[in-house]
């Protein structure tokens, strides 16, 4: 047995430690009752990041699903946020000593919050969605669809992705025989592992999605930022960093930038080809949210059918639950991202590539996309509405707030947290930690009406408002909205 003394909560942030001895059975209910306990005795502040569950559950001794449970017992009481990537804080106080509300609107706390955060594209078309699903599901051959998919089932899939592709900008050659995943995120992954080393370089925009920098990190690759201007990546800035460094390809959103919602304009598209071509760079070209822009620009891949691979799915432009990706790999490539994929387990069950495949081939999944492209001019409109001073695109699932340089994007996320608005700081999203952090995305797109979108994007608004004129400073002692880099 070691004697070295366990120091895990010392090199581990734990931001609650509640005393052991005033443990009891049950062990949930007595856990929930300390944390209300502590925030009344205002030990605990809004912000702060309580610490994972493993490490809480070692730390007073009981099982990681106690601990679950008691995570989810305050959730339900409105004391408490989990957010899938960051973890879980305390929100939505009681009044404080003067009787203030300290959520600034007088809400329920048991109410909804305000929901601005993850990128959902819309529910109001679901309604389809689940008229196929039922059908699929009380067909006589449904228990096969918890199977694996047979040969003609895999032909039929990938024609309709094919047929997917098509719509998104690729010619029927270019689109023949994608690769079919799990999601797009799915996709990405088996390509990043089955074609670049640790320590490969991959050039991308500074500021660029959150999916992606997660998966670089775990791969580790070498993530370096391109500048940009109003139409897009500089090529110059890329060509510069190509002949300084051994780029070995380049990530990119040419149609909307996420977080930024930039559309590389078709000009400058012709360019930085020219620039991947003679660099010899192997271009990822993440399409998710093609299908939703207004006015189409043939991708970049196209120019590119040895040195490129596009992605594109579902989950983003036609309904959030159907986690089903269609890659066109370059035929060099393949068999490697194939067998990668499949390592990963993240090839699909037949289920979700079925009900796609019914939505692309009776035209359905089209008629949802022009759909939400309908509706998300509307909100985009409303957005503009509350924040006239801010730059509006309206073909988007999320918008790009520019604050005043003095404020920090992550500091206001956290401040807004304590108000029970859900928005992303700029720090997500940051391939340069020398860029600019007053940025907040905001997602037009998760509130499932456009009355809800419109009541949460003025409480941010007021939420801003009263963070630019101190009131956190004045309500909140000073490190209060700390919180550690842990994730539960």
């Amino acid at each position: 047995m070691s004697t070295h003394p366990d120091n895990r909560y010392e090199l581990t942030t734990m931001t609650w430690k509640p005393a052991k001895s005033r443990l009891f059975r049950p062990y949930t209910t007595c856990i929930v009752q300390l944390l209300e306990e502590d925030i009344e005795a205002g030990r605990l502040v809004p912000g702060t990041k309580l610490p994972p569950q493993r490490l809480l559950a070692d730390w007073l001794g009981v099982d990681v699903d106690t601990i679950s449970k008691a995570y989810g017992l305050c959730r339900e009481k409105g004391i408490l946020q989990t957010f899938r990537t960051k973890g879980s804080f305390i929100t939505l106080p009681k009044k404080d000593a003067a009787g203030e509300d300290r959520t600034g609107e007088g809400r329920d706390r048991r109410n909804a919050p305000a929901d601005l955060g993850e990128v959902v594209p819309l529910y109001s078309q679901n309604e389809w969605i689940r008229q196929y699903t039922e059908r699929l599901l009380s067909g006589a051959d449904a228990a096969e669809l918890f199977g694996t998919r047979s040969e003609e089932d895999t032909a039929a899939q990938e024609k309709a992705g094919s047929a997917f592709l098509q719509d998104c900008g690729l010619t029927k050659e270019a689109a023949e025989s994608p690769l079919i995943t799990e999601g797009s995120q799915s996709a990405l992954a088996a390509c990043l592992t089955a074609l670049f080393d640790p320590g490969d370089v991959i050039a991308c925009d500074r500021y660029t999605d959150e999916g992606f920098l997660r998966l670089a990190f775990l791969l580790h690759l070498v993530v370096l930022p391109v500048e940009s201007d109003e139409e897009g990546m500089k090529p110059s800035s890329l060509a510069f960093l190509c002949r300084e460094k051994k780029v070995r390809g380049i990530y990119l959103n040419p149609d909307s930038n996420n977080p930024t919602g930039l559309r590389i304009s078709k000009s400058r598209r012709s360019i930085l080809i020219k620039v991947i071509r003679r660099h010899g760079l192997l271009l990822l070209e993440d399409g998710s949210f093609s299908p939703l822009c207004a006015e189409p620009i043939p991708p970049m891949s196209l120019a590119l059918p040895d040195q490129a691979i596009y992605l594109s799915g579902f989950a983003s432009a036609v309904g959030p639950g159907l986690l089903t990706s269609y890659a066109a790999v370059p035929k060099a490539y393949l068999e490697k991202v194939e067998t990668a994929s499949r390592s990963l387990g993240r090839h699909c069950l037949p289920l979700l590539p079925k009900i796609a495949e019914q939505l692309i081939s009776s035209g359905t999944s089209r008629m949802i996309t022009e759909d939400k492209k309908k509706e998300l001019a509307l909100r985009n409109e409303t957005s503009g509405e509350i924040f006239p001073e801010q730059s509006t695109r309206k073909d988007t699932l999320y918008q790009w707030l520019r604050l005043p340089e003095s404020m920090d994007g992550g500091d206001l996320e956290k401040y807004l947290l304590t108000r029970n608005i859900i928005v992303f700081g700029a720090e997500h999203f940051l391939a340069d930690t020398g860029a600019a952090r007053n940025f907040l995305r905001v997602s037009t797109g998760t509130p499932k009406t456009r009355e809800q979108l419109q009541e949460n994007l003025a409480l941010l608004k007021t939420g801003i408002d009263a963070y630019r004129s101190g009131a956190m400073t004045k309500r909140y002692p000073a490190g209060s909205l700390d919180s550690d880099e842990t994730t539960a």
